[in-house]
């Protein structure tokens, strides 16, 4: 496969190079040769790249298909001070008291997941922005996806507790 793939690009090369004699065509081709190139002497490096490529886009897409956005921390910052949002914190209560968001309120996420949202009912008026562990965290995906059902504006703070401790921002213990 990769001696077909060589071909083809030789092929496009010469090609191109009939066409027009545009530099920028030649260092396209340069990059993609480099490219195959790379992909043929590490295919395993090649082969995980693309499956967390993959995994990415794809996280994307389910949030975007579900009507769910990420808030990054500024921005949560920011419609917190302006009592536009409520923090509710999904993890585990162990995570929680080892550090949380100052004003930060700990919602059960079995209780949001069985849609109960007995604990956040007078936030109904307010975005719930839902904090969970990380990145990938599936159980914060999962809560605002409920409350979004249950008919809050929820958004989801992109990186969890994992980017805001790495941004430096306060965090409360206990």
């Amino acid at each position: 496969m990769l001696v077909h793939c060589r071909v083809r690009i030789h092929w496009l090369n010469g090609l191109l190079n009939q066409l027009s004699g545009r530099v920028y065509f030649m260092e396209s081709l340069d990059f993609w040769n480099e490219l195959v190139s790379f992909v043929g002497r590490h295919p395993i490096i090649s082969l995980l790249w693309a499956i967390t490529l993959g995994y990415t886009v794809y996280y994307q897409i389910v949030i975007w298909r579900d009507g769910l956005k990420l808030l990054n921390s500024k921005n949560a910052i920011e419609m917190y001070n302006h009592d536009k949002a409520v923090l509710v914190d999904v993890r585990d209560v162990g995570d929680y008291s080892g550090g949380h968001l100052a004003g930060a309120v700990s919602v059960s996420s079995k209780d949001l997941l069985e849609l109960k949202f007995s604990q956040v009912e007078k936030y109904k008026d307010r975005t719930i922005v839902v904090v969970g562990k990380g990145y990938d965290d599936l159980v914060a995906y999962k809560c605002a996806k409920c409350l979004k059902k249950g008919g809050y504006k929820s958004v989801i703070l992109n990186g969890g507790m994992q980017e805001w401790t790495m941004n430096n921002y306060p965090v409360v213990k206990g």
